[in-house]
């Protein structure tokens, strides 16, 4: 597990989480402007470093009502959290993702 701000995912930190071993990634960021720029750049990032690691993403909102995932795991029961989870959408880093609020 990692957590990190959609800055954090550079090209460069792409490529340090390959060679750390990481496979799969699943992107859960704010369900606000930011967070969606947020998730953009970071699959766009994925993209330039051809890092091959399979990326899930959590469509940001699908935590509404709340703000950030945070905020939704601490208000939401567990079922309804991985029936929510399970939802995830897989994106091929060289795809644009479509995120509406």
């Amino acid at each position: 597990a990692l957590g990190a701000a959609g800055t954090y995912l550079t090209e460069k930190r792409w490529v340090v989480l390959r060679d750390l071993g990481f496979r799969r990634v699943t992107l859960a960021l704010d369900n606000d402007d930011a967070g969606i720029a947020g998730l953009h750049r970071a699959i766009e990032n994925a993209s330039k470093a051809q890092s091959e690691i399979r990326i899930f993403v959590i469509e940001p909102a699908a935590l509404a009502p709340h703000k950030d995932p945070d905020e939704y795991v601490r208000a939401s029961p567990p079922h309804v959290r991985a029936a929510r989870m399970a939802g995830k959408t897989e994106v091929s880093s060289s795809k644009t993702v479509s995120t509406r609020m």
